[in-house]
């Protein structure tokens, strides 16, 4: 393994930059390394180990976590942010393992010393503790940070797209000091449009150390710098990569990787994880992203867990006994048929039911799993049904006029993704009859079909329920 990260990269755009706890070499990292050189050194050949990932991706995280602001369990599952956080999460854990895989290997090859004899243990041992102050404290400090950095312009592309509508313009700004590159001085005050293909290549961090960022201009009247007025100096090919956009810390380019990562050769792309042999160090990218797994599941609950405690904001109950509750979550969303979705709250509620506005982190809760767990064919993972009436789960569904049997198809397929129950918007027109014949197709297929609600001139219609639901 070459050496990383030059010391002329890694300053040449400032300095070590608030390392906090990841300035010194961590004994927990430390205590896990030795007892791998014993085993190693007694004959097992180790390529992944669980122990040695957990302690290699935590500064990664936290270097996200201070980077973006907040971490994956204090987001909620549907948003952009939580989409870029479980990213750049995904990212660091597969680099963690392919990291380790280059640590052990180091760790194996140094059994044989220059003479070409073993190595007495207590040689081995202090070879390995000058190779994990190298990976875990020397190259460390440069990674966590990237994890940093790297964080915080992916927070800053979530928010640019976000505002991209009344805010079409970026701008990139170099520190412009005596330690800024002459490639990034170079692209200081350019203008581009957010959805402008400059951002896929120039989008910092540039390098090992930048300092550069992009600001966000207010209002629409600026002009795009044209090509000829920019001097486009060499950036190197792993750096040219939108972190915001692919989610990365650690570009594809960089060392541990081989090539086949992050592209379509990878050969965990599509298959199980259980399934097909791969070569040693795609077997331990395995092992790590189904850790990775597990903990953004765990983040979704923590974040859950946090959330059933929020009370509703509004509770308005009827003298029938019908009651009509939302939550903040519920309320804040931008759905386009929320309208529609309140009103038939409002209904239900006057008819006696206890309706339930769903905000969307209710959804990723052990209940709702239990709920689904039955269902034919699909899971839980990914839910989000917009009601609750009488503590079961539906989802609101409608289709544009003129109504099609392709239209009325792709209706009822999202809508029996979301839950076996579903309340549909036929303010349309199309027939009952032909909207039972469509739902009778998919439970010949096999999908999982409990009840099936018309909404219409503000009547509510059953037009079918499976006995004994």
């Amino acid at each position: 393994m070459p050496e990383l990260y030059r010391l002329t990269d890694w300053s040449a755009d400032g300095s070590s930059a608030n390392l906090g706890a990841y300035d010194d070499l961590d004994p927990g990292m430390q205590s896990i390394v030795m007892g791998l050189a014993q085993r190693i050194y007694d004959g097992e050949h180790i390529t992944y180990d669980p122990d040695l990932l957990q302690a290699t991706v935590k500064p990664y995280i936290d270097g996200i976590t201070k980077g973006y602001g907040k971490s994956l369990a204090d987001v909620d599952w549907y948003t952009p942010d939580f989409k870029t956080l479980e990213k750049l999460t995904e990212n660091v854990f597969k680099f963690s393992a392919s990291k380790n895989f280059h640590i052990l290997s180091d760790m194996t090859n140094a059994l044989i010393g220059p003479d070409g004899t073993i190595r007495t243990f207590n040689e081995f041992r202090t070879v390995v503790d000058h190779m994990n102050a190298k990976y875990n404290h020397t190259w460390l400090r440069t990674e966590y940070n990237q994890a940093v950095a790297s964080a915080q312009c992916a927070a800053r592309w979530t928010d640019f797209e976000k505002h991209a509508k009344s805010m079409p313009f970026l701008q990139y700004q170099a520190v412009m000091d005596g330690n800024t590159r002459a490639e990034h001085a170079a692209l200081n005050g350019v203008i581009k449009r957010v959805d402008s293909d400059f951002w896929d290549k120039y989008y910092p961090p540039n390098g090992w150390g930048c300092r550069c960022e992009v600001i966000q201009l207010p209002g629409k009247n600026h002009k795009e710098t044209p090509a000829e007025a920019i001097k486009f100096c060499k950036v190197d090919d792993m750096w040219k990569v939108n972190v915001g956009k692919k989610g990365v810390v650690f570009p594809k380019g960089h060392p541990y990787f081989i090539n086949r990562c992050y592209t379509a050769k990878c050969p965990l792309i599509g298959v199980k994880m259980a399934d097909t042999p791969l070569n040693p160090q795609c077997e331990a990218c395995r092992k790590g992203m189904g850790e990775c797994g597990k903990y953004v599941e765990g983040c979704k609950e923590k974040a859950a867990q946090f959330r059933e405690n929020i009370e509703p904001i509004r509770v308005r109950e009827f003298e029938n006994g019908g009651k009509e509750i939302f939550y903040k979550d519920a309320e804040a969303s931008k759905k386009t048929d929320f309208a529609a979705i309140k009103t038939i709250a409002r209904t239900l509620a006057k008819e006696g039911n206890v309706v339930e506005v769903m905000p969307r982190w209710h959804c990723k809760s052990d209940e709702y799993k239990h709920f689904y767990s039955d269902l034919i064919g699909t899971k839980y993972k990914n839910k989000c049904p917009d009601l609750r009436i009488n503590g079961k789960f539906y989802e609101f569904e409608g289709f544009v006029k003129p109504w099609t049997p392709n239209k009325i198809g792709r209706m009822l397929s999202h809508g029996l993704k979301q839950s076996s129950r579903i309340v549909i918007d036929n303010s349309k027109g199309c027939s009952h009859r032909y909207l039972r014949k469509r739902v009778f197709d998919f439970i010949r297929i096999g999908v999982a079909v409990d009840e099936v609600v018309v909404y219409e001139k503000g009547k509510l219609t059953t037009i079918y329920k499976k006995s004994g639901r």
